[in-house]
């Protein structure tokens, strides 16, 4: 019995320790944060299949680090449309208070891609895909540790997030023709 009390008091312990960070995956912050397709915003109803998705890691990650935190988000409509707004998100391996590395990166397609990754691999034209800078946010939310002391803190916005555009997938093809293209165009200047 007594093992099953201490047990417990340490996984209790463990869970406020490594209690994870939140941010806010909300972009409505200025009129250049908009997310275009080929000019226009991406809009939920225009575009069904556009979804987006914040990616993340701690401090001093670089973009090849980050990880997908889910859930992937749609795009919302209207006078809305080629924003964000789908509540807060937690960041593996951040602590509450802590600093994190973050980027947005948006996807559009015939289908629904699962992913960023999946809308890249896709292969197809009519595919676009497209991702911000990267972001660095520090005081990171969270539910707090009353037992401790520590209160809860409010998730914050990505400060600063600026508007990008999704473009095309090049085909394979596309590339190797262009690769010809250009093969020739050298062979032929060679001759002269």
């Amino acid at each position: 019995m007594k093992k099953l009390v201490v047990l417990t008091l340490l996984l209790a312990a463990a869970q406020f320790g490594y209690s994870q960070g939140t941010v806010n995956f909300f972009t409505a912050q200025s009129a250049g944060s908009k997310i275009t397709e080929n000019s226009a915003s991406v809009s939920s109803t225009a575009n069904p299949n556009a979804r987006a998705a914040l990616y993340g890691g701690p401090a001093g990650s670089l973009e090849a680090q980050l990880v997908l935190i889910t859930p992937i988000a749609p795009f919302q409509s209207g006078t809305l449309a080629g924003y964000i707004s789908d509540g807060s998100r937690t960041v593996p391996g951040v602590p509450q208070g802590g600093t994190a590395v973050l980027q947005i990166r948006a996807w559009d397609g015939p289908a629904v891609y699962s992913s960023y990754e999946n809308a890249v691999l896709s292969g197809l034209t009519s595919a676009y895909i497209g991702k911000s800078k990267l972001y660095t946010v520090s005081g990171l939310g969270g539910p707090g540790d009353p037992a401790n002391g520590v209160p809860p803190a409010t998730a914050p916005n990505i400060p600063g997030q600026v508007g990008f555009a999704i473009v095309p997938v090049p085909e394979p093809g596309t590339i190797a023709l262009g690769f010809l293209g250009l093969g020739a165009m050298f062979m032929l200047r060679r001759k002269k």
